[in-house]
């Protein structure tokens, strides 16, 4: 009995594991190089690259990253669509933060 429950737990862990590195990965959706296209169009005339490597980040995961384009977006009401947004996301992790994915 307390070996089906040892395995009962390890499984359930296995799984929870499994759905978190799902999940994670699913955050960036977004296409890099499109993302690096509208960063550059549209995000550049307030962000230089400093602004993504400075010490100590105020960005600490990805979905801090997706909160904080999503703001920039809201705020200068730039009127960029989920998947510009998405792209803009993945294109920041990718060059700068590297938050795995």
């Amino acid at each position: 009995m307390m070996i089906q429950i040892c395995k009962t737990r390890l499984l359930l862990a296995s799984v929870l594991l499994l759905m978190l590195q799902t999940s994670q990965a699913a955050l960036l959706l977004g296409d890099d190089k499109k993302g690096k296209q509208v960063h550059d169009q549209r995000c550049v005339k307030c962000h230089n690259s400093s602004v993504y490597t400075r010490n100590p980040r105020q960005v600490q995961s990805i979905e801090g990253l997706m909160g904080r384009v999503e703001m920039c977006n809201n705020q200068l009401e730039l009127s960029l669509d989920k998947k510009q947004l998405d792209d803009i996301t993945s294109y920041l992790n990718k060059a700068f933060y590297k938050f795995e994915n």
